[in-house]
């Protein structure tokens, strides 16, 4: 949603001020894609016209490719952590306490720090929004506290280890196991390896596709990095 918001348009309407989160959301229709993007699903909550199809052609896919994942990733966010609370709820009646209120159930319900994080900071964005538009007059986000994301200490396998492991998963997966030891190679990539970018004679690997799974659905783009 962070993305779709962005790239939208929103007008400011003073008959429109008491209008409900959901209604804002869906608002936001004029979107700034570069390329086509077809309404998958029809939702509740008059979320209609975020959802949009990963068919993107595939001269497109290496320059939309992440943008695309994370549009899809946020309006999962949107549509299972804010609307719940917020979808009906009149943009007036969205106050500081109320928002404050919301990350504390999120924080309660034993969801991780950085999921928490991510749904504030895309409720932030929504209400940046609407404040643009003129529907609200301050960020009812603004100086809400946040759980802190505490970095965890990285476990790194040694030689012995990553034989060990190689030795003793499913066959067929042993190769993805000392491919992402020693090659460096991300979960998507390996995923995403076709059998021709495997060239045994020169010892080499291409990397030229990636394989992210976002809200159930496998999505085919290129990597992060060449």
């Amino acid at each position: 949603v962070s993305n779709v918001i962005v790239s939208g348009s929103l007008q400011p309407n003073d008959t429109n001020r008491g209008c409900s989160l959901s209604t804002l959301v869906t608002t936001i229709t004029a979107l700034d894609y570069p390329v086509p993007m077809t309404p998958l699903v029809s939702a509740s909550n008059d979320v209609t016209t975020l959802v949009c199809s990963t068919r993107v052609p595939s001269a497109e896919r290496s320059q939309h490719h992440s943008s695309q994942v994370s549009t899809t990733g946020d309006i999962d966010y949107l549509k299972r952590y804010l609307l719940p609370t917020f979808g009906t709820m009149q943009l007036a009646a969205i106050d500081h306490m109320s928002v404050r209120r919301w990350v504390a159930g999120l924080t309660k319900r034993g969801l991780a720090p950085a999921t928490v994080v991510k749904a504030a900071q895309i409720m932030a964005k929504i209400m940046r929004m609407a404040v643009d538009a003129g529907r609200l007059v301050t960020n009812p986000c603004d100086r809400v506290p946040l759980p802190r994301i505490e970095r965890t200490t990285m476990r790194f396998l040694t030689p012995a280890d990553v034989a060990a492991l190689a030795d003793v998963i499913e066959p067929r997966y042993r190769a993805l196991v000392l491919c992402s030891a020693y090659g460096g190679f991300r979960i998507g990539e390996l995923v995403g390896l076709r059998c021709e970018r495997v060239d045994r004679t020169q010892g080499t690997i291409d990397v030229v596709e990636a394989i992210t799974e976002v809200s159930g659905t496998l999505i085919a783009g290129p990597p992060k990095t060449r």
